[in-house]
């Protein structure tokens, strides 16, 4: 019941929408046109007409008791929360290792610099390069059975001033090292990781005092599966152990513990190397605080001798589904890698529909949004967005912005839209409801508004059908002052899944061999084909990478240079991508 469209009349809430200000400019004397719509300040969904959102249904977050193999989503969730004593102990690793310099020196190694902008502004700064980090690697010798491999950059001094740290590290890699016994076929078997900060002494460090941007170890040479010859196929980068600020856990479920993944029994990531390594990181103390010393931090506890084939080492895959909507107006659909911008000051809805691809057990998953510009997330299976009315609703098509909403006009939406899912017996399996709930305020900070948005977990387990149809539905408003003046926010709208297929054992499962989104032009296609990317923001955003990711995979070092040049020239084509050697 709770998982399905709607609460009666009865159960709900007020029918209102709290608006903690509004500024509207009123129409002038006599005027026959409606005033515009108004810049909402903070923005709660009060109105539950969908049913509690699943992140909230118990204290930790995690979905109620399942049985079978729902239950391994639970336990899962619980256990990433539970995590006190296997933070103690990874600390314990870091801090009693033996580093040593990176035997394996990459191709590219970066680490810069830069000074923070005002606050509350979401953007790469021009970085400078910083010469006091250097490569270190490490692998644990107190856990024979399951070791951890370690490698770090650092450290970095910051003073507060959101300012940012970076590397980029390629090609990354333990053929060279005294850690090359434990790869199996050119991947890592992985039972348990982290990818964060730490200090020299090997202490995580949280957020705050650092937000983490991002934090991507990324597979580098994967063919896109959906092709059948391999020079066909897409060189691409694909995310396969990732960690962001909204990762952290709230403080009484976790907190900066959370980072460590542990997978559930019987499972195993398998990561192709090489690897790129990039990350960020924001000091968000105030300006001219005192010296922090800080590294980025990767950690691998490897499972020796397991493969996809063997019972106790299942593939433990992740499927990263981007939402991404076409903002009305003149074309610009992203501000860099895989965003889209939103006025900030107004409510904006869009929807994306889609249908699966297989039939799948969906293991676990999450969400990673920018929460102070994100009001609520559904996604529905088994209705198709006419069914739901959805484009009379909004007035706009599939994958189509419509911004400027009023708040009581999107109050008659959601009504509507609850509605249909009663009538067509859609079911809702994922829902974020932005509430306070899921987020930290801590003071003395250059947060905007001084909130920390927490991890949000907000699917029941579900299993996926082939052909069936799925419905993502998004709102965007603003939660507070500094969020709602932000004029343009740049935003993500990311759902992570992760499930097993004996057959495709990599630790990354594209997302259209996943799920299929509808085009607006026709078609059926993921995030990699479905978006008129501009060439000119994409080109400054990776134009380092890119050549650096060319030069590599077209050099002497690979036998199949000549095949991996059709693959990095398909690859740049059909992401209209200008590449530059």
């Amino acid at each position: 019941y709770l998982f399905r469209g709607g609460v009666s009349t009865a159960e709900a809430p007020p029918p209102s929408l709290l608006c903690a200000a509004a500024l509207a400019s009123s129409p002038s004397s006599g005027s026959a046109s409606s005033s515009p719509s108004p810049m909402v300040l903070s923005y709660v969904l009060a109105e539950q007409v969908f049913g509690p959102s699943l992140m909230v249904l118990n204290a930790s977050g995690c979905p109620a008791q399942f049985t079978g193999q729902s239950q391994l989503y639970r336990s899962t969730c619980l256990d990433l929360l539970d995590s006190k004593s296997r933070q103690e102990g990874l600390e314990l690793e870091v801090s009693s290792c033996t580093w040593k310099p990176y035997s394996a020196w990459p191709w590219y190694f970066e680490a810069s610099h830069a000074k923070g902008y005002p606050l509350g502004k979401h953007a790469n700064p021009l970085k400078q390069p910083y010469d006091g980090a250097h490569a270190q690697m490490c692998t644990s010798s107190s856990n024979t059975s399951e070791p951890w491999i370690m490698f770090r950059v650092g450290p970095f001094e910051t003073y507060g001033g959101y300012d940012w740290s970076s590397i980029n590290v390629f090609p990354f890699d333990v053929v060279k090292t005294d850690a090359a016994h434990l790869a199996q076929n050119g991947a890592l078997p992985v039972v348990e990781w982290f990818v964060g900060s730490t200090s020299p002494k090997g202490r995580l460090l949280g957020y705050p005092p650092l937000h983490q941007h991002h934090f991507h170890l990324e597979s580098l040479a994967r063919v896109d599966p959906l092709n059948s010859d391999p020079a066909q196929g897409v060189i691409g980068l694909w995310p396969s152990l990732v960690a962001h600020g909204d990762d952290q856990c709230m403080a009484s479920s976790g907190g900066v513990a959370c980072l460590i993944r542990r997978l559930p029994n019987r499972h195993a990531q398998y990561i192709s190397m090489p690897f790129l390594l990039f990350a960020d990181t924001n000091d968000v103390r105030p300006l001219g605080s005192s010296p922090l010393q800080h590294y980025f931090t990767l950690a691998m506890r490897i499972k020796p001798h397991c493969s996809p084939d063997l019972p106790e080492c299942s593939p433990y895959s992740h499927v990263k589904v981007p939402l991404y909507p076409r903002p009305p107006g003149p074309r610009r659909d992203i501000f860099y890698a895989f965003t889209y911008p939103i006025a900030a000051p107004k409510i904006s809805v869009f929807y994306t529909e889609g249908r699966f691809v297989r039939d799948d057990e969906v293991l676990w998953s999450y969400l990673h949004t920018h929460a102070a510009w994100t009001a609520e997330l559904l996604f529905f299976v088994g209705a198709t967005a006419e069914q739901l009315n959805l484009p009379d609703l909004l007035s706009v098509g599939n994958n189509h912005l419509r911004d400027n909403i009023r708040p009581e006009e999107l109050r008659m939406i959601r009504r509507e839209l609850a509605a249909r899912i009663r009538k067509t017996g859609a079911e809702r399996v994922c829902h974020f409801s932005r509430h306070h709930s899921a987020w930290e305020e801590i003071k003395g900070t250059l947060e905007m508004s001084d909130i920390f948005y927490r991890k949000n977990i907000i699917c029941k387990p579900f299993t996926t059908v082939a052909n069936q149809s799925a419905v993502a539905f998004v709102v965007h408003a603003a939660n507070g002052l500094q969020a709602a003046t932000a004029n343009m926010a740049p935003m993500h709208s990311i759902m992570r899944f992760f499930i097993s297929r004996t057959a495709q054992s990599d630790a990354v499962i594209i997302d259209h061999d996943f799920i299929q989104w509808k085009d607006p032009e026709g078609g059926a296609v993921g995030y990699n084909t479905i978006y008129n990317v501009d060439p000119t923001i994409l080109f400054t955003t990776f134009r380092k990478p890119l050549a650096m990711i060319s030069d590599y995979f077209m050099s002497a070092r690979l036998k199949a240079a000549e095949k991996m040049q059709q693959s990095l020239g398909t690859f740049a084509t059909r992401l209209s991508w200008p590449f530059d050697r």
